[in-house]
């Protein structure tokens, strides 16, 4: 019978020193960031058309910048499981601020979040489908 060992269990070996200095970092950029710079959403693609023609340009920026969040976000979770072996939604728990029940506010949001997708997929989906309709009668 073979043992299981846990992958993220931290080593001193196995840990490397972080780069010195910005250039250096470039040698560490992976293809998860990569990937993740240029993972945008049908959704942000459908409300980026929709929200400039109903509210005007200026709300382009706001999409702009909440993308270069994401970007940013995701691999930051990632870098803080692979170094500290905990999920990002107990280190969410750990954040200050009110606790409800057993959880903080930021695991409750989580939970509203992964809700409320299943209606943001379909909303992807019947616009999809009304610009196939159009395109396609």
């Amino acid at each position: 019978m073979s043992v299981l060992l846990d992958p993220y269990l931290l080593s001193s070996d196995k840990i490397k020193q972080p780069p010195a200095t910005f250039k250096e970092s470039f040698k560490f950029l992976g293809p998860t960031f990569i990937l993740s710079f240029f993972s945008v959403s049908s959704g942000e693609l459908i409300a980026t058309t929709t929200l400039i023609a109903e509210a005007g340009f200026i709300i382009f920026w706001l999409i702009i910048f909440s993308c270069c969040v994401k970007v940013v976000a995701r691999p930051e979770f990632v870098k803080h499981t692979i170094q500290t072996g905990e999920i990002a939604m107990l280190a969410f728990n750990k954040l200050p601020g009110t606790a409800y029940g057993k959880a903080m506010w930021t695991v409750w949001t989580v939970l509203v979040v992964i809700i409320v997708k299943p209606l943001q997929v379909a909303g992807i989906a019947g616009g999809m489908a009304i610009i196939l309709n159009i395109n396609i009668p």
